[in-house]
């Protein structure tokens, strides 16, 4: 299962987070990177609603989906910072080639003058679900708590 999920986020460029504190919640779209141990790695503008909602909670939940064959994977855990500089070099990298490789041009400017947060989502639970064979999915058919191979 976990080589068909690395191919599922690979294959897929674009995820959505969604945040929230005591009064807001916010959903995003953005490009995104993973590790081996399916931590999910992103960048955001730090004077997004988003990045003031993490700063105040950092419970989020992130989802991709792929329509044709249709396949999603959810995921619930806690967002935090990263500082280390190699690893922030190394994850950039990574983010920069998806985005170009998407056509788009990403924020350069913004990673220069320190207006963005490089964040690091470590996963407490997952559902992977392939509907591609037609099949009706029962409540926790394909949930896995993390480091769990199903």
């Amino acid at each position: 299962m976990n080589e068909t999920i690395k191919k599922f986020l690979t294959d897929n460029l674009l995820g959505v987070i969604a945040t929230q504190n005591g009064t807001h919640i916010e959903s995003a779209a953005v490009y995104y990177g993973f590790d081996d141990g399916f931590s999910i790695y992103l960048n955001t503008h730090t004077a997004s609603r988003k990045f003031k909602n993490i700063e105040q909670n950092p419970n989020v939940s992130f989802v991709v989906y792929q329509q044709n064959p249709a396949m999603t994977l959810q995921l619930e855990g806690t967002i935090e910072s990263i500082t280390e500089v190699s690893k922030i070099t190394e994850i950039y990298d990574t983010l920069l080639r998806r985005t170009l490789a998407q056509g788009t041009i990403p924020p350069i400017h913004q990673i220069q003058s320190g207006e963005t947060a490089l964040l690091k989502i470590t996963p407490t639970w997952a559902r992977f679900a392939d509907f591609s064979q037609g099949t009706t999915i029962k409540p926790g058919t394909f949930t896995m708590l993390v480091g769990e191979e199903k």
